[in-house]
């Protein structure tokens, strides 16, 4: 699963249990797990804060990243 600014910034409107939700299914897809439930409202508001910062070049990294990680969770590195 790919993630772009466009999505992102969807997700930093969303309502705190549509976000965590979607971040979610979001990980899971990327082959990582989240706790269930986010409990502080600040965490929230960090995370809203965090997401509507981020640019192209942070996208990509994170793509990039989740990549690296399902290859590894398959069995090994893959170029």
């Amino acid at each position: 699963m790919k993630l772009d600014t466009k999505t992102i910034y969807m997700l930093a409107g969303m309502p705190d249990d549509r976000l965590w939700a979607t971040l979610r299914l979001f990980a899971s897809g990327m082959g990582m797990e989240l706790p269930e439930r986010k409990r502080r409202r600040i965490d929230y508001d960090a995370l809203r804060y965090t997401l509507s910062r981020i640019t192209e070049e942070d996208v990509a990294r994170v793509n990039e990243i989740s990549e690296t990680y399902k290859n590894y969770r398959r069995g090994g590195w893959r170029e």
